[in-house]
């Protein structure tokens, strides 16, 4: 039980650590180390605090803690303030790229580069932090999602 409670402990203060890096801008380079392929979170009403862990309860990462864990983000779903941690994106271009997305989902990730701002080179450098996990429209029949 104390082993888990220092697991628990351990990822959350990598959790904390990271989100402060990338309020900064910075992506981690690596997922921190940890034995947990599928982290899962719980908020704590009592002090507002969300906690990490392995445990099978909770719910799914989302926003820029999945980043964390080298866990990718859906172009298609993800919210824009967690779009504006990525490298090179902020949040004129996040904007863009929400806008974007209204117009026509994306099916692949190098559509990102119909938003203004985003070319290949800014393309490459989110490239691993996204994914597109299942498409959303129609003109995206026959494409079987990630990528």
């Amino acid at each position: 039980m104390r082993a888990a409670q220092e697991e628990v402990r351990g990822v959350r203060a990598a959790l904390i650590l990271g989100l402060l890096a990338l309020a900064g801008g910075a992506l981690p380079t690596s997922a921190p180390a940890t034995d947990c392929p599928y982290p899962r979170s719980q908020w704590r009403p009592g002090d507002g605090v969300i906690d990490v862990s392995c445990a099978r309860d909770g719910a799914p990462l989302e926003g820029a803690a999945r980043l964390l864990f080298d866990l990718r983000l859906d172009i298609n779903r993800v919210d824009e303030l967690t779009l504006a941690v990525l490298p090179g994106i902020g949040p004129g271009k996040a904007s863009a790229w929400v806008d974007a997305r209204r117009e026509r989902s994306f099916c692949a990730v190098p559509e990102l580069e119909r938003v203004p701002g985003i070319g290949p080179i800014l393309l490459a450098r989110i490239r691993p932090h996204v994914a597109v996990f299942a498409p959303q429209s129609a003109h995206c029949a026959g494409f079987t999602g990630r990528e």
